[in-house]
């Protein structure tokens, strides 16, 4: 059985190293190989007799533009789905160390187990600071009040030719790579993971690139936020609804405070326009096509500046 890694990569070469000789001692027994995209890093560049030196098969994608941490794992699923047998497995996973190779060992392993489509690593522990914590919980939080789904994993999952099939033909896996898997309805089976420390270096996530990474996610299931925000705007419309009937009817009865009925119109007249009004942008600003796009005749071949291969000979 093959196994192919996935690993985005934009300047941080030396984790890079580090990672695949940590893969080459873990999967010593497997015949797998590596996919790397390199996101056009421009202060790291990958030193191809390094790599050489490790002594596994690999190829490089270099992309020419940094189109993106999402939008670079999607050009390689693209270019590896043209080339591997339908038995032949895939794990994506980054390069800093946060996914551990150990974790994907027995991601492997359960594999061989499991008819899953797809089976992610589920983050039970984190590394984040306190405040990061706080937002990434709002964000899952937040996800599913949107979407009624629950996500609580990232791009570390393995998958196999029918998996990426289900989601490789949708615009949404450049947008997001977890949240199509969701959005696909796949069979997703789920493997409790610790996020590992990264190699070398901190982190690149940022709150910024936490609400970003969340806009995205959420993005990706835009028709079902649309129809959940339009019912929810018209519940509280309701409420303001019955709130002014009851007002009026205090009001014709001489029991309202004075000024209290006047206040009370405003601020039912501002908030009824105001959810009509964010109806109406929502239902204009909703991209006609749907999410689940089949892309025709898609060539990855136009972000991709280069191809290297190499074949290891022990």
């Amino acid at each position: 059985m093959k196994l192919t890694f996935i690993v985005p990569h934009f300047n941080d070469t030396q984790s890079l190293y580090k990672l695949i000789s940590e893969i080459k001692k873990k999967f010593s027994k497997v015949n797998f190989s590596i996919l790397i995209i390199d996101d056009y890093s421009n202060q790291d560049q990958l030193i191809l007799e390094k790599l050489k030196n490790i002594k596994v098969d690999f190829t490089i994608l270099r992309l020419n533009s940094n189109l993106g941490h999402q939008f670079a794992i999607s050009v390689g699923l693209h270019y590896l789905f043209k080339l591997i047998d339908s038995d032949q497995k895939v794990i994506m996973m980054d390069c800093d160390g946060e996914d551990s190779p150990s974790d994907a060992l027995k991601i492997f392993k359960y594999s061989l187990l499991s008819d899953a489509d797809f089976i992610v690593a589920q983050r039970f522990k984190r590394s984040e600071s306190f405040i990061f914590k706080f937002f990434y919980f709002f964000y899952k939080a937040f996800f599913r009040f949107l979407t009624g789904h629950i996500i609580d994993f990232g791009n570390f999952m393995l998958t196999h030719k029918a998996g990426l099939k289900k989601i490789l033909f949708s615009r949404n896996v450049f947008i997001h790579v977890a949240a199509s898997v969701l959005y696909s309805k796949a069979s997703i089976q789920k493997i409790p993971t610790s996020r590992g420390v990264r190699f070398f270096g901190k982190s690149k996530m940022n709150i910024y690139s936490l609400f970003l990474h969340a806009i995205n996610a959420i993005s990706v299931f835009s028709t079902i936020v649309l129809v959940r925000i339009i019912v929810f705007s018209i519940m509280i419309l309701s409420i303001f609804i019955i709130l002014f009937l009851i007002a009026l009817i205090l009001k014709l009865t001489d029991n309202a405070s004075q000024g209290w009925f006047s206040i009370f119109i405003f601020i039912t007249i501002f908030a009824f326009i105001f959810l009509i009004l964010n109806c109406l942008i929502l239902i204009m600003s909703k991209d006609k096509s749907d999410n689940f796009h089949f892309i025709k005749d898609f060539d990855i071949h136009q972000y991709i500046e280069s191809i290297e291969n190499f074949k290891r000979h022990d």
